[in-house]
Parts: C-alpha cells; structure tokens; sequence
C-alpha cells in the first residue's frame, strides 16, 4: 500500500461485469470510469484468470491488490474465508471447502455453452431452498457436507482435494471443456458435478422456471477447493464497508472487524477524512446505479479535497485517479474499446 501515501477511498465492485451487448452494464464515453480512465491511470487486474486451487472472483482479487496481500492469495481461498466470514469459526487446516454454484449449460456444435445465473435470471430463494434438498443428500452420501448460506452455498470436502479451478465468470469466458477441474483429484470433482447435473434435468424448479421464460439450473459448478493457511500477514488493515463474507473472513483472520454493512457515500466521506485508506465493497444491479449512487458523488468528493485519491475495480481494471490530477482537463474521455485487456 505504498501507493497510498495520501488519503485514498478504495470502491470495489462486486459481481459486475462490462458487457457493452447489454442494458445494464454497457459503458460509454460519458460514464464517469471512463472519465476516470483518461484524468487517471487504468489497468488491468494482474492474474485475474489464474486456475488454481484457491480460484477468486475478479473483485476478490481486486480486494487483495488493494490491500497489498497479493502475494498471499494462494493463502486465502475464496471458499474457506468466506465460510470464516459467515460463520465466524476459523476452519482448521485440515479442513477443504469449495463453493458450488448451479448454473445453466446449453449444448451447442461443438462444445457446452455455460452461464451463471445472475440478474433477472438469479435463483430465488425457495428455488434454492428446494436444490438444496435435493443435492444436500446426494453430496453427503458421498462424504460432502453442503452448507447453504443467506446467498451463495459452499461444500465442506470429506478429504483433502487436489484441485484446480476457475469461478463460474471467468470459467465460461473459454470453451467449457478447457475450464473444467484439473489435479490428480479433478476426476472426483468432475463426477460430483456429472451427478448433480442428472439430478437437476427434469427438477421441478427448472419446470417451474421454464414456465417464466427463465434458463434452467440444469448444472453445478464446483471452485477454489482449498484450505485455509495460517502463514498470513498480521500487518493491520484499513477502514472497510460492505456485506461480502470473503472480506469479512480476511478481517477476522487479522482479528480485525469490517464497518456497518448498511452505508452510503456520507459515511464513506467520513471515513476517508479519519482514516489513510477507506475500503467500500458495492453491489449495485446495473451501470446506472453504480454512477448515480457511486461514482458521481465520489468523483465530486475527490474533486472537493475530501480525500487526495480514488480507486475504483469494476470487472477485470483498476482505476486510480488522484485530485491533482483533475487538472488535466484537455483529456478526453477513454471508452471502453481503448481499456487495455
């Protein structure tokens, strides 16, 4: 964090994905990252797409660039921290968790074409309610112990697993058959998944869901199976704000404790005039409201000396802008179409 001499205001996006084919998440040069892009500096989320054994989200591996702890990512697994942030139990480290998803996969020609289900598209709550009641047993006749959590589920493994994997994004951005579990231990997990695929073909909720025009839960997804390591840095941690269990394990693990989880921009600015560093993890439904609710007022925080620099991570870039540098004013916006891949 030696880039965060001065006053910063970290805003990480969680689960949001640049789609210039859709409504809710297209950008254009008039949105405020793109301003952002061209005043400040963008780049891309170094190893974003890394298949391994602890497999993060993209904002996962945002938090931990802006933390300075990604040297230590292979140490803090999206599923075991997250289960620590959830339940507040550190697991042993002996203990593998996993996350599993249900997703949907269409054949096509050649391959399998796979999506998560998110948006208008997301599971409701009785859908996964009565999944559950159906994998639950499946996986624990196997030694698998699934537990369901208040928005995403994770597997306790009855072992020690060998596995690589991608999350569900980044792993349907491939043809299916590259992204699958790979490791002396991926043939178990590949057969797991195989299994809860038929039991999921003709489920009720997908008869229920496709009665609502909605793409069927006819497939699971099974990442970062892994452990929690106990070699971690106990370096103290900033100012943090949000709702996600993978951040809220990463405090617990430095026996630190995140902010209200219910917050807005009025706390954020009090934050960052207390505190060198203030991180705030934001979920909004599509591009309109993270500018509405977000961005702009921070943009005019910045610009109002509240604090001397804004980091946003949104999908796969980071975008740093510091308030001298709003001088540049010649600049035009950067779509886009010119973000570095």
């Amino acid at each position: 964090m030696s880039e965060m001499s001065s006053p910063a205001l970290v805003l990480i996006v969680v689960d949001a994905a640049y789609d210039p084919a859709s409504d809710l998440w297209s950008i254009d040069e008039r949105s405020t990252l793109a301003r952002v892009a061209s005043l400040g500096h963008i780049s891309p989320i170094a190893h974003a797409r890394t298949r391994d054994a602890a497999a993060l989200k993209l904002w996962q591996v945002g938090a931990l660039d802006a933390l300075g702890l990604t040297a230590q990512r292979a140490q803090l697994p999206s599923a075991a921290l997250s289960q620590l942030g959830e339940s507040g139990r550190i697991p042993p480290a002996t203990e593998y968790w996993a996350h599993l998803e249900c997703v949907h996969f269409a054949p096509g020609m050649s391959d399998v074409a796979a999506a998560a289900l998110a948006g208008a598209a997301a599971l409701t709550e009785q859908d996964r309610a009565e999944l559950a009641a159906t994998l639950g047993p499946h996986l624990a006749s196997s030694g698998y112990e699934l537990v369901t959590g208040r928005a995403e589920w994770r597997v306790r493994c009855p072992r020690a697993l060998e596995v690589q994997t991608l999350p569900p994004a980044l792993a349907f951005e491939a043809p299916l058959k590259e992204a699958l579990p790979s490791g002396a231990d991926a043939a178990e997990l590949r057969r797991l998944m195989t299994e809860m695929q038929m039991l999921l073909h003709e489920h009720p909720v997908n008869a229920r869901r496709a009665r609502g025009g909605l793409p069927a839960a006819n497939a699971t997804w099974m990442w970062s199976v892994a452990s929690l390591a106990r070699e971690i840095s106990s370096s103290p941690l900033p100012a943090a704000f949000g709702d996600e269990p993978y951040l809220k394990g990463l405090y617990l693990l430095h026996s630190q404790t995140m902010q209200a989880e219910s917050f807005d921009v009025s706390v954020l600015r009090e934050s960052a005039q207390a505190s060198p560093m203030t991180i705030a993890l934001v979920k909004p439904d599509a591009v309109a409201a993270l500018e509405a609710d977000w961005l702009l007022p921070l943009f005019d925080a910045l610009r109002s000396g509240v604090f001397a620099q804004l980091i946003v991570y949104f999908d796969r870039w980071r975008f740093a802008l510091r308030r001298r540098e709003l001088l540049r004013f010649w600049r035009r916006p950067l779509p886009p179409s010119r973000w570095p891949l």
